[in-house]
C-alpha cells in the first residue's frame, strides 16, 4: 500500500510542477507591443535624464563635464534605441514612424550637444512627453497619432 501511495504522490507532485510551469510560461514571453513601449520609455528616460542634468548644471550643482559625458553616452544609446524602434516589424508602420521621428529628434539634439551645444530643456521635455504618450497608446492599443504629434 505504501508503494501505491508514494507513486500517487509522485504523480501529483509532477502534475503540480507541470501546472506551475505552464502557468508561468506566458509571463516569460513579452508581447511585441510591451517590448516596443519599453523601448519608448527607455528613449524618453534619456530625454528626462538630460533635461535634469542640464537643469542641475544651470543651478551649479553638476559640473559641465558630467553633462557632456551624459550627453555623449545618451547620443549613442538613443541612436541604438532608434534602430530597435525602426526594426520592430510587429508594430504598425505609423506608430514606428512616429517613434522614429521622436527618437531621431532626440538623437539630433544630443548629437548637437556633443559638439558643445546645450540642449534646450523645452525641446527635451516635449520629446519626452511625446515618447511617453506614444508608449501609453501602444500599451492600450490606441494607434491613432497624437494630436499635435511632433513633426
Amino acid at each position: 500500500m505504501r508503494e501505491r501511495h508514494s507513486s500517487a504522490s509522485c504523480v501529483a507532485a509532477s502534475l503540480a510542477i507541470v501546472v506551475a510551469v505552464l502557468a508561468t510560461a506566458p509571463a516569460c514571453h513579452t508581447s511585441p507591443t510591451v517590448a516596443f513601449a519599453r523601448l519608448l520609455d527607455q528613449t524618453a528616460s534619456w530625454a528626462a535624464s538630460t533635461e535634469f542634468a542640464v537643469a542641475m548644471q544651470t543651478a551649479g550643482t553638476v559640473p559641465r563635464v558630467y553633462v557632456e559625458d551624459l550627453v555623449r553616452h545618451g547620443a549613442r544609446e538613443v541612436t541604438q534605441l532608434q534602430t530597435k524602434l525602426q526594426e520592430s516589424d510587429d508594430i504598425e508602420p505609423a506608430t514606428r514612424s512616429e517613434a522614429a521621428k521622436l527618437s531621431g529628434q532626440l538623437a539630433a539634439i544630443l548629437q548637437s550637444a556633443t559638439d558643445g551645444g546645450t540642449p534646450a530643456i523645452g525641446e527635451l521635455r516635449g520629446i519626452e512627453r511625446g515618447l511617453r504618450a506614444l508608449a501609453r497608446r501602444v500599451r492600450t492599443g490606441d494607434s491613432r497619432p497624437a494630436a499635435g504629434a511632433a513633426r
